[in-house]
């Protein structure tokens, strides 16, 4: 018996999807927004989202008969903004417009390109705001997609 979709494989495709997706609508916002999946070791751009990680993973049969498994995960990012001044409001506000961004992709497409089988839902839990090394102002926000997949015996 194999798995028709591995959890790598089906892990690969939502994270690649919701990039994906991300990036094109950022694209169409006319912003100067990087969408980046993995850590950010270098500059790259002063606002961006970064896809970074994953926790929370749990598979169940969800029907012995065809050898039907339900799994779920939630993939972590970050939304950063920075700004070259004092303007600490404006890195607040930008992060949850970012944010926003990321909702309305989601909801133009719950399922993630077809990909998951339950609507993926942004959740956000702790924004960080202060002064950078490099003297500009700055906001965080961590962000969470708590996906729902089938993966089917063949």
């Amino acid at each position: 018996m194999t798995i028709e979709a591995s959890p790598p494989v089906v892990l690969a495709a939502v994270i690649q999807a919701a990039t994906t997706a991300l990036a094109g609508q950022v694209a169409v916002s006319g912003s100067a927004v990087a969408v980046v999946e993995g850590e950010i070791g270098t500059y790259v751009a002063d606002e961006y989202v970064v896809i970074h990680g994953l926790s929370n993973g749990s598979q169940k049969w969800g029907h012995i008969g065809t050898q039907r498994r339900d799994e779920k995960y939630t993939i972590h990012g970050l939304i950063r903004a920075y700004v070259g001044n004092e303007d600490q409001a404006y890195c607040r506000n930008r992060v949850f417009q970012l944010y926003d961004l990321l909702g309305s992709v989601l909801d133009t497409d719950p399922s993630v390109g077809a990909v998951v089988n339950e609507s993926v839902q942004a959740e956000w839990t702790d924004l960080r705001m202060g002064v950078t090394d490099a003297g500009g102002r700055a906001a965080e926000l961590d962000f969470q997609l708590p996906v729902s997949t089938q993966l089917i015996a063949t």
